[in-house]
């Protein structure tokens, strides 16, 4: 059904046209002259109507025609992707298109309310039809939420079906995409973003040399390694942690620099080496120094102390873990070392948790550090 915005009288070949507002008042003006001439109106068949505050009165035979315009329904459609989800961020590529002006659209979105509204997150992406992309930021890791797009149109809200899903285990911190957890073996990470994980040392994979109880193998290794330059298993340093005697203080000797990382800093390519779950790899340099100039503070974390990185829901713990000597000694605990897969020397970059935190690499390739990945 259409709503009557106004109408046109063509009387005497002139045109006039007046609005729905004045639509009671003529019919009034029509019914009162009925009842109050019900001869006169029924002989002479009167039009009496109201137009720009002046009653006008007409035979109905001198009237060539009364037409009758409407405003029709609003009309909204929209179009939406699925969500493409990095860290815990979510982007939706949607599009809306309607029969009148939209003064707002946008994604309206909630991990609680199964049908979001504008009275819960948004991001609006301003007035108009078309297409419209909207990055959902600084959502809780893990966890499921619903969105949809919306439109407010002539005041009225519109809104399209609800996509449901569930963001990564994970935290974006300036464009790098970090693990919440440290590795416990290879290819596993630990439960729960406090547990320390193991100690690495560097280069090598995972053979079960990382865990804290491992037995130590006295010398540095020269020989018995297969073609990815790891102990062969059944060799007598397989699995154990290995105490240096090499003046460049490596695990083994020849010392390789690409054990974690053939690619480049600006390009690393993960190796068979890399203790990281699939997906995951050992940051780089350049990795690592982008999560040292963010926001960070010292915290804690059930018990744990540590380092927090990002702010809000956009936060990253790391534990001080402690580490492993390169003589085997344990250290855990007290501060917190993690390895990149860069290379400085004949030693490695790390990062420092203190009181403060930094990057080093004073630190040889046969100690033992835990492992926080970044997304490949």
């Amino acid at each position: 059904m259409k709503k009557i915005t106004n109408f046109t009288i063509t009387h005497e070949n002139h045109h006039i046209t007046t609005s729905s507002k004045h639509l009671i008042i003529q019919l009034l003006f029509c019914f009162s002259a009925f009842l109050l001439f019900p001869l006169q109106a029924q002989e002479k068949k009167m039009f009496i109507y109201y137009h720009n505050g002046t009653v006008y009165e007409t035979f109905i035979s001198e009237i060539d025609s009364i037409k009758f315009s409407g405003q029709s329904e609003v009309s909204v459609t929209f179009i939406i992707s699925d969500a493409t989800k990095v860290g815990n961020t979510a982007t939706f590529n949607a599009s809306v298109a309607a029969n009148a002006t939209v003064t707002d659209k946008g994604i309206c979105y909630s991990s609680t309310n199964n049908t979001p509204t504008t009275n819960d997150s948004k991001v609006s992406k301003g007035s108009g039809t078309g297409d419209f992309i909207a990055k959902l930021s600084d959502l809780i890791p893990n966890t499921s939420y619903y969105a949809r797009p919306y439109a407010i149109v002539n005041g009225t809200t519109f809104y399209s079906s609800v996509k449901t899903f569930t963001t990564l285990d994970c935290i974006e911190i300036n464009g790098v995409v970090w693990a919440r957890y440290n590795v416990a073996a290879h290819g596993v990470f630990v439960s729960n973003p406090e547990n320390y994980g193991a100690f690495f040392q560097w280069g090598r994979k995972g053979d079960g040399h990382e865990q804290h109880s491992s037995l130590i193998h006295s010398g540095t290794v020269s020989s018995g390694f297969d073609a990815n330059g790891q102990i062969l298993d059944g060799e007598s340093a397989h699995g154990k942690f290995i105490t240096t005697s090499s003046s460049t203080g490596d695990w083994r000797s020849p010392q390789i620099d690409t054990l974690w990382n053939t690619g480049t800093g600006s390009s690393p390519i993960k190796t068979a080496n890399d203790p990281c779950p699939s997906g995951w790899r050992v940051p780089t340099y350049k990795e690592l120094l982008s999560l040292v100039i963010s926001d960070n503070s010292e915290g804690e974390l059930n018990g744990i102390s540590g380092r927090n990185f990002g702010s809000g829901t956009n936060r990253l713990f790391f534990p001080k873990a402690g580490f492993r000597w390169g003589d085997g000694k344990l250290d855990e605990g007290s501060i917190g070392y993690y390895w990149t897969c860069t290379e400085n020397s004949t030693n490695a970059y790390y990062l420092s948790i203190y009181d403060f935190v930094g990057i080093n690499a004073f630190y040889i390739r046969s100690f033992g550090f835990p492992v926080r990945c970044v997304s490949e």
